[in-house]
């Protein structure tokens, strides 16, 4: 997957730079750059999505594996719904649910 992203990430960043823009994939905060295919191939993707997507492959080999599984649910709040609900799939998904008048949130 992460190979899949690469040439669409990559042109994504050389079109923004031939703008004269620079867009940090890294920059969190609400003024950033866009959440974008960049954005995921640079933080979610290699942090959060990959561990966890070995994890359960490694715990259908060996059932302790678990525990680690667990334990990254732990260490990155996936427990907490409101998480989830601050991501920006999430968010994208309410605007555009917003401005088709089938969401009040």
């Amino acid at each position: 997957a992460y190979l899949a992203l690469l040439p669409f990430t990559l042109g994504c960043a050389w079109m923004r730079l031939e703008r004269g823009e620079w867009v940090d994939p890294y920059d969190e905060s609400p003024a950033g750059p866009p959440r974008d295919l960049l954005h995921l191939i640079h933080h979610p993707f290699p942090t959060v999505l990959l561990p966890l997507y070995l994890a359960v492959w490694l715990t259908v080999y060996y059932w302790p594996n678990a525990v680690f599984i667990v334990g990254l649910a732990l260490l990155y709040g996936l427990y907490n719904p409101q998480r989830w609900t601050e991501t920006w799939p999430v968010r994208m998904l309410r605007t555009w649910l917003t401005k088709r008048g089938e969401c009040d949130v």
